[in-house]
């Protein structure tokens, strides 16, 4: 079943944001983060890369905060299908595991940005901003 976060906004220039991540600790702190944006009229938050999936067919997200190690599947998989079937969405990838290989790999496959959950977390929301 697909978790949602719903933020609501009053404005029809903000974006809609998924985040795949199935850390608890993440999600406390990423949703208030992107509830500050003035450009974010929701999150939909998913656990998984099956979630992820349904979440993709049904609503079409503007950007994707897509982490690398999900449960049931690579983030990185997901990167690759976002780009073959939705490549108007930005695509963030983040983890905890920040090697340099790792981001070479998601930006040879279309990753917007890449981001270091451990060092970079609270530059996300000022990069979605600039970006979405």
């Amino acid at each position: 079943m697909v978790s949602k976060h719903i933020i609501m906004k009053n404005s029809n220039q903000k974006k809609v944001v998924l985040v795949v991540d199935d850390s608890l600790v993440v999600l406390e702190r990423i949703i208030p983060m992107l509830q500050d944006s003035q450009n974010v009229e929701f999150v939909v938050h998913a656990g998984s890369y099956k979630e992820a999936l349904a979440v993709l067919e049904e609503l079409k997200p503007d950007c994707i905060l897509l982490d690398i190690q999900l449960p049931d599947q690579s983030g990185i998989e997901l990167l690759q299908l976002v780009r073959e079937k939705y490549d108007q969405i930005l695509v963030f990838m983040m983890t905890n595991t920040a090697s340099e290989h790792y981001r070479t790999i998601c930006k040879q496959m279309g990753a917007n940005r890449f981001f270091d959950k451990s060092m970079e977390f609270d530059r996300i929301p000022e990069a979605l901003g600039i970006a979405c």
